[in-house]
């Protein structure tokens, strides 16, 4: 991709933006523009904030598309998206399928079929029965985004690790107030102690005796 005389690298994805939102949550994350704007304008553009931050451009700007098979074009930018992945914010660029069939000179091929299922998981029969029946290659989503399971996973392990080393040191840090409170309190309950253990020495010592009448008969 090619502005102010500057040449960017991305990923150009050919959709057809009608199908796409019912397989993508696409439309949720557009922060300016429209995605449904592809359907209308054969030369628009959807490109992550990253990336547009990154080139200095804005809706409604128009970029030249530069392809590995020499042809170039003239798009223009109606929308801009944030995933909050980089790889897709900082390297995607999706347009019409014909435009990118076009740029490519590939007419009427398709390389990807997404599928969304109201069961995800089925994902991986259903892939494996694909490629069974069909000879394609078949990915599920959580190979498709493993690497994005891998850091949720290891964030979960972080977030287990630190909640246990905060109740760890807080356990320690309580027991040792505590003992520390018990230890200077042993010297007072030891008097109190010895006080109270006076106190019923002196009592038992000081109680008068009791004698029984002693009655006589004769």
């Amino acid at each position: 991709m090619r502005h102010a005389g500057r040449d960017y690298s991305l990923t150009g994805i050919g959709v057809d933006a009608s199908h796409e939102v019912r397989v993508t949550d696409i439309i949720h994350d557009m922060v300016e523009g429209s995605f449904e704007a592809l359907a209308s304008n054969p030369n628009g553009l959807v490109i992550g904030r990253q990336l547009a931050d990154k080139m200095g451009v804005a809706l409604g700007d128009s970029l030249t598309a530069v392809t590995t098979a020499g042809t170039q074009t003239t798009l223009k930018i109606v929308g801009i998206f944030h995933t909050g992945i980089d790889a897709e914010d900082q390297y995607w660029g999706i347009m019409p399928l014909a435009r990118q069939q076009a740029m490519q000179n590939r007419p009427r091929v398709v390389n990807e079929i997404h599928i969304r299922l109201a069961d995800i998981s089925r994902s991986i029969p259903l892939a494996q029965a694909i490629e069974r029946r069909w000879g394609f290659k078949s990915a599920p989503w959580e190979e498709t985004y493993a690497r994005v399971l891998d850091v949720f996973a290891l964030q979960d392990k972080i977030m287990f690790l630190t909640t246990a080393s905060i109740l760890v040191v807080a356990g320690f840090g309580i027991f040792n107030v505590i003992s520390t409170i018990v230890l200077e309190k042993a010297r007072d309950l030891a008097i109190m102690r010895s006080l109270s253990s006076a106190a019923v020495a002196r009592s038992c010592a000081t109680s008068p005796s009791t004698t029984r009448p002693t009655t006589h008969f004769k």
